[in-house]
């Protein structure tokens, strides 16, 4: 099909005088790859990671979340943020294959909604949407700061994620038959307690609280990225809409839009959200 040559993992393209770099990141397909351009100050023969000033990452990051699991699982999405490209800058610009910013943040902010900077990122990216803005390019540091998925490393947010698991357990509507033969009041918390207290995550977290570290272990980190598509999927049942918001995110966002025109703050750069 007009191909004349296979990406392999670490081989470098030429184009023009411009150097990119293939890395292997097998999860939404098994032969999915990033392309990294390289700094042009970087020594030839020698390209890595942390050389990259760009990168084309298709599915592996889509700016504020990740591709579908097609091929692979949790444990190699893992190994692809925090292992395969844990060496690239943070500066290095992210050009993803699709353009699902505002939703991706909105779920982010769901996630972890007493988080400032990811409400600001979030409304800052509405605002660059309402004006017909693309968000590309996203950035490794605004990726590692707001992606769930990227998050995940962290102990205290995979805790809050087992905080919005209950969340939403408590607000499951129940079978109407619950209101005669199902568990009542104490006795449905305790219950809602104890699988929260079982889940894979929480397990793994006390496994993990002789550590003094705040990242958290590989094996808690793929339970974690397990869990945030869990909750994605409780949030498509409760019935809140990611791609469209709700009213009360339409008041707030017209209050930030209000107060950012009042500053003079008209110019989003989405690779540029987080300091």
């Amino acid at each position: 099909h007009g191909a004349t040559d296979r990406a392999e993992d670490g081989a470098v393209v030429h184009v023009g005088e411009t150097r990119v770099l293939v890395t292997h990141v097998p999860c939404h397909t098994l032969g999915h790859v990033t392309y990294a351009v390289m700094d042009a100050r970087a020594p030839c023969g020698s390209e890595t990671l942390e050389h990259a000033i760009a990168m084309f990452t298709g599915d592996a990051i889509i700016n504020g979340g990740v591709g579908a699991f097609f091929h692979g699982n949790a444990g190699d999405c893992y190994d692809n943020l925090h292992a395969r490209l844990a060496p690239t800058p943070d500066t290095c610009l992210i050009f993803s294959g699709h353009e699902y910013m505002e939703m991706n943040l909105r779920f982010a902010k769901m996630l972890d909604d007493d988080d400032e900077i990811t409400a600001n990122a979030f409304y800052a990216i509405l605002l660059h949407r309402h004006r017909d803005c693309a968000t590309m390019p996203s950035s490794f540091r605004v990726e590692r700061r707001l992606n769930p998925f990227f998050r995940c490393r962290d102990r205290a947010y995979l805790k809050r994620l087992l905080d919005k698991k209950l969340w939403f357990m408590e607000r499951k509507r129940r079978p109407w038959w619950h209101r005669y033969v199902g568990a009542q009041g104490s006795r449905l918390a305790k219950q809602r307690a104890r699988v929260i207290e079982q889940h894979p995550l929480a397990v793994r977290l006390r496994e993990d609280a002789a550590s003094e570290s705040a990242a958290a272990s590989r094996a808690a980190g793929v339970c974690g990225i397990d869990l945030v598509q869990e909750l994605m999927s409780d949030s498509f049942a409760s019935g809140a809409s990611l791609k469209e918001g709700n009213e009360e995110e339409h008041d707030n966002f017209m209050l930030y839009a209000r107060a950012m025109s009042a500053q003079g703050n008209v110019r989003v750069v989405p690779a540029e959200l987080v300091g």
